[in-house]
C-alpha cells in the first residue's frame, strides 16, 4: 500500500512539472507541496499576511511499533512527543513583492531537529526554492520543493 501511495504521489507530483509559469502573486505559494525527496509532504496557507505550513502526509507515518511518529529530534525535550502529522513546520513568511519572495521565515526540519532561516522563491508555479541557513554552523541548505 505503501508503494502505491508513493507511486500516485509521484506521477501527481510528475504531471505538474511540465508546467512553467511565472509567478508574481503572494498567495500562489498556497497549496500541497512535496519536501525532503518525497519522504513527507506540507500544505502551505496563509494567516492574515504570514504563512506557514503544516505536515499533511508522510512516506512513513509510523514508527516500527505501528505508532505514529513523533517529533523525536526536536532540542526542546517538551515537544519530542508531538506526533509529526498536521505539525506547522514552515512559520513566519512573509511575501516581499519586491524581490518576489517570501522571507523572515524558518522551516524546521523534523527529521534532523535543525532550525532553518529561509526565503522560499517561485521560479515556475508548480517548484518552490527553499534556501537558507540551519544549525550553529551556519550551514547553507537548498531544496526544491514540488506541488502536487
Amino acid at each position: 500500500m505503501k508503494y502505491l501511495l508513493l507511486l500516485t504521489f509521484s506521477v501527481i507530483t510528475y504531471s505538474f512539472s511540465g508546467q512553467k509559469t511565472i509567478i508574481n502573486s503572494s498567495d500562489s505559494i498556497i497549496g500541497n507541496w512535496s519536501v525532503f525527496n518525497n519522504q513527507a509532504a506540507i500544505s502551505i496557507n496563509k494567516n492574515n499576511d504570514i504563512f506557514e505550513g503544516r505536515i499533511i502526509w508522510l512516506a512513513e507515518p509510523t514508527d516500527i511499533n505501528g505508532l505514529p511518529k513523533l517529533d523525536i529530534n526536536n532540542n526542546e525535550k517538551s515537544k519530542r512527543n508531538q506526533p509529526l502529522m498536521q505539525m506547522v513546520c514552515l512559520y513566519n513568511f512573509e511575501y516581499n513583492a519586491t524581490s518576489n519572495t517570501w522571507e523572515n521565515g524558518f522551516f524546521y526540519n523534523p527529521f534532523t531537529g535543525e532550525i532553518i532561516k529561509a526565503t522560499l522563491t517561485m521560479n515556475h508555479s508548480n517548484t518552490i526554492e527553499m534556501k537558507g541557513f540551519a544549525g550553529f554552523s551556519l550551514e547553507f541548505v537548498s531544496e526544491t520543493w514540488t506541488r502536487f
